[in-house]
């Protein structure tokens, strides 16, 4: 397979474990948010039946009074914090499911992608010509500092007195600005599998 196209399928398969990570981030929020909610709502229904067992008496003879069925508040309330207690232990477990999941893929798995990602942006460079372009461009430099560091080695005694010290005196010009141009190259390789290298 084409070293771009399974540039590609890196690509895609990155994003697909990016994205996945970011929804369960996401839902892991959401089930946090759950969890307190559902803790409070129990919180609340317990506060309730209390309250209810506290004026029980009172409840049952006005209820009884009034000819309805005198259980039937206290058991509506007590119904309450069963229901209460379940939604706790259903959103604490959904919260623990996400968050195993999250713990599995933001790890390892995630890792994984990003270094085949890289593998395949280094196997695009390994093909193309542009690399190997560059590298014939840096022996020819070296080729062309070796012979004009020969050169004046040869006139060292004739040079002006202020070139007197050529070989000492450090680089006056940025030196990397190819390095920058391939830098940005690599940056656009992990999101475009078809971004030229530099020329």
């Amino acid at each position: 397979m084409n070293a771009r196209l399974k540039l590609a399928a890196a690509i895609a398969q990155y994003r697909q474990a990016t994205s996945h990570v970011a929804k369960l981030q996401e839902a892991s929020t959401r089930a946090r948010e759950a969890v307190w909610a559902a803790d409070r709502a129990l919180e609340q229904a317990q506060s309730e039946f209390e309250d209810a067992k506290k004026h029980a008496d009172a409840s049952l003879v006005e209820t009884f009074i009034g000819g309805g069925d005198s259980c039937e508040c206290f058991d509506a309330k007590s119904t309450a914090v069963a229901k209460a207690e379940a939604a706790v232990e259903k959103a604490r477990k959904i919260r623990d499911a996400i968050e195993r999941e999250l713990r599995e893929c933001d790890g390892q798995a995630l890792i994984w992608e990003k270094d085949r990602l890289n593998a395949a942006i280094y196997a695009v460079i390994a093909a193309d010509p542009a690399t190997r372009k560059l590298y014939e461009l840096y022996r020819q430099a070296r080729r062309n500092m070796a012979d004009a560091h020969a050169a004046l080695s040869v006139i060292r005694l004739g040079l002006p007195r202020d070139l007197q010290n050529w070989d000492a005196a450090p680089a006056q010009d940025d030196p990397t600005p190819s390095a920058a141009l391939w830098r940005a190259a690599l940056t656009a390789l992990a999101d475009d599998p078809s971004a030229a290298l530099p020329s």
